[in-house]
């Protein structure tokens, strides 16, 4: 995976990994370097992962075929992806054929999951059933239901147009029914799944040549030079703190934007609350909300609401999780520019600031994929007290003429010991004569 996203994949391009055996090298910075590059601030991928056999590696248990190896479900959940269980062969190969169609869009419109209630009902459950809304700026849908239960082949999962006229073609495998729907009735659509299929989780996501979507950001204040606050933007909050969310609507045009409404959503597409929104600088474009994330409640989603200009209700979900933090690792400034001069000097100044509770940061630079950091210097652990913030020097000095106009990233992280909180940046330093 990180040798593909070294490519420089196109932003919003999808990634399959298609895979019969567990990771070998899933280590915490693989994959958090994974998640940095696939973040929106980097380019915006959606991994996906299809599995066959039993996925284990580095002592996890996958004697169950139901489960799952925990870095694919945790990168496919952080990416608004999803990890596959397939019977066989024959089942990959069938589902290889649909890949091009099976997971595409480029908005997720719904997701849901019953699995954290499943140890809390009978061992058949009850039936479950979810309203979807389809708005008039959707040309493609591709809704996908997965199942704990194997060899449901699709039954007892069912998808219904506003008409309630059920819809014919579905695909159904061993635990995965794929329905692709091409200019879908507007109005609201009824997933239903069978209490009999054991737990699950659906996706809906669409696409079409003008979509309605948002992306969005945190600004954090941070000290700046002389001591004043900044406003720095960052891919996850603070605890415990206020935090600025900018929303960006792409398809503006096609919104009422009076209507819009912002929601924090659970992993599972439950509501956790609803957050004021409000315009920014007057215009349909940039939207507002302040935020101050809880420590009980560590991760969510956004789900902005609302109508579009033809008086369809729209929904959208955010594309990755949001897991709010204590600290923040930046960039602050790197000498020549951000560039890599020949048999010259460069140093990048990150900034490692902590809001959580005084401790030791372990910090290290995970990639250098030119290998141009000077590692014998590297940074040494930091304390950092509670409130505060360090700076963390990295030199690096480019020798080879062979490498004028190409570019070294470099990957950092820094890890809490007693909180254990992750946090990462990657700079990109232009290599000249």
């Amino acid at each position: 995976m990180l040798e593909a996203l070294y490519q420089d994949p196109a932003w919003g391009s999808p990634m399959y990994v298609f895979t019969d055996a567990g990771p070998k090298d899933a280590t915490e910075y693989d994959i958090e370097e994974v998640k940095a590059l696939a973040s929106a601030d980097e380019y915006g991928v959606t991994i996906n992962f299809f599995t066959t056999g039993f996925c284990t590696s580095q002592g996890y248990d996958g004697r169950d075929p139901r489960n799952l190896h925990p870095a694919f479900r945790e990168l496919a959940e952080f990416t608004s992806g999803q990890a596959i269980l397939l019977k066989d062969q024959w089942e990959l190969e069938q589902l290889n054929n649909l890949t091009n169609g099976v997971l595409q869009g480029d908005n997720v419109v719904s997701f849901g999951s019953n699995k954290s209630n499943r140890k809390k009902r009978s061992v058949r459950g009850a039936d479950s059933r979810y309203s979807i809304p389809v708005d008039d700026s959707i040309e493609e849908m591709t809704v996908t239901v997965t199942t704990t239960r194997i060899d449901t082949k699709g039954r007892g999962i069912t998808l219904q147009d506003p008409d309630n006229i059920v819809i014919p073609g579905k695909v159904g495998l061993s635990q995965i029914s794929i329905f692709e729907i091409h200019n879908p009735k507007r109005g609201a659509w009824t997933l239903t799944v069978s209490g009999g299929n054991g737990g699950h989780e659906f996706f809906v996501k669409s696409s079409s040549a003008t979509n309605v979507d948002f992306e969005h950001y945190f600004l954090v204040e941070m000290p700046g030079r002389g001591r004043r606050m900044v406003e720095v933007p960052t891919s996850n909050p603070i605890i415990g703190k206020l935090n600025k969310m900018v929303i960006t609507l792409a398809g503006s045009e096609k919104v009422d934007t009076s209507s819009l409404r912002l929601q924090l959503i659970n992993t599972e597409g439950n509501l956790i609350r609803d957050v004021a929104l409000q315009s920014r600088s007057g215009d349909r474009v940039h939207f507002t909300a302040i935020i101050t994330p809880a420590a009980s409640k560590p991760f969510f989603k956004l789900k902005l609401k609302g109508n579009t200009q033809s008086g369809n209700p729209f929904e959208r979900i955010s594309h990755q999780v949001i897991k709010p933090t204590t600290a923040v690792l930046r960039a602050k400034r790197a000498s020549n520019d951000y560039t890599l001069p020949l048999r010259r000097n460069t140093f990048i100044h990150f900034q490692l600031c902590n809001f959580g509770n005084t401790e030791i940061f372990n910090v290290a630079v995970v990639k250098d994929r030119l290998r141009y950091i000077d590692r014998s210097r590297l940074p040494s652990p930091k304390r950092v007290i509670k409130g505060r913030c360090v700076t963390i020097a990295v030199r690096a000095r480019a020798t080879r003429q062979e490498d004028v106009e190409t570019t070294d990233s470099v990957f950092v992280i820094a890890k809490g010991n007693s909180s254990s909180v992750v946090v990462s940046e990657t700079v990109r330093l232009f290599v000249v004569s």
